[in-house]
């Protein structure tokens, strides 16, 4: 885990270090209250704090990083737009659909920049991790987007063929454990190809 902590470390701001502990807390929080809540109080009560607990997930990475981040701001924007749908329709399916097309979506911009020559994932990581050339953040782009495509797939087969609470379960307890995994399993790469 050590290594792991040390190879996605991001320097930011004055020299302030926003590591990975502090990431996955910010990360797992809304998951957590998703889970707990919707536990007590069912889904609809679970959206409501998943769309709350992201909102302030979003305020603590602004105030710790004293800029939008752009990544958590769309993922921000999609959870509220899908949950609030799925609330104002009262139908649960969406957004246990939102990790698919998030996923997707991230995929697609990874991949469209690629088709007009640039690497998204190099202007979104540049100033964390700094490669040895751009056939490394190539890699690197097309390994992610394959990861992305997968957690879709999925996503899909888990919320079409489950009840809502193994959905849930598998939201919270599946994804971030499948998300540590890719990023440990890109370790040694990045480190053969970090400046």
């Amino acid at each position: 885990m050590k290594d792991l902590a040390r190879v996605w470390t991001r320097e930011e701001g004055a020299g302030a270090a926003v590591g990975l502990p502090e990431r996955l807390a910010v990360e797992l929080g809304p998951l957590l209250a998703f889970f707990v809540v919707t536990q007590a109080g069912g889904i609809e009560r679970g959206t409501l704090a998943f769309m709350a607990a992201t909102l302030l997930a979003l305020l603590a990475g602004v105030w710790r990083e004293r800029r939008i981040p752009l990544t958590p701001l769309l993922s921000a924007i999609l959870i509220l737009a899908f949950g609030a749908t799925s609330l104002f329709l009262a139908e649960p399916w969406i957004i246990m659909v939102r990790p698919t097309w998030m996923n997707l979506f991230y995929a697609g911009a990874l991949l469209g920049a690629l088709g007009f020559g640039q690497l998204l994932l190099k202007r979104v990581l540049g100033g964390s991790l700094v490669l040895t050339s751009d056939r490394a953040w190539l890699v690197l782009t097309l390994r992610l987007v394959a990861f992305l495509v997968f957690l879709a797939i999925l996503n899909e087969v888990v919320w079409r063929n489950g009840s809502v609470e193994t959905w849930v379960a598998f939201k919270t307890f599946g994804v971030l454990p499948m998300n540590l995994a890719f990023a440990a399993s890109q370790i040694g790469y990045v480190r053969r190809h970090r400046v």
